[in-house]
């Protein structure tokens, strides 16, 4: 099943620089890449599918829940450790 979250039906569309929503959380900022459907709400976690980059400013924090939602984490240019529930940290 194919998805379609813009007019005039197309599949995809470009994010240009000026237009990425930049919101703050407790260890830095997040700019929102993507999201499916367009209209989504990040606080109302009304999305399906959301791509976004994060800095993270403090040494240690607690990211924020999406409960619900699958997430894939990771570094483009540093170390980082997230600890497990299981009170295991990977590299």
């Amino acid at each position: 099943m194919e998805m379609r979250a813009f007019p005039d039906d197309r599949p995809y569309r470009v994010t240009r620089k000026g237009e990425v929503k930049k919101t703050s959380w407790p260890g830095g900022t997040t700019s929102q890449l993507f999201i499916l459907p367009g209209d989504a709400d990040l606080g109302k976690r009304d999305f399906t599918f959301r791509a976004s980059t994060a800095s993270v400013d403090v040494e240690e924090s607690t990211f924020t829940p999406f409960e619900g939602f699958d997430r894939i984490i990771m570094t483009i240019d540093n170390d980082l450790a997230c600890p497990m529930t299981t009170g295991k940290r990977s590299p």
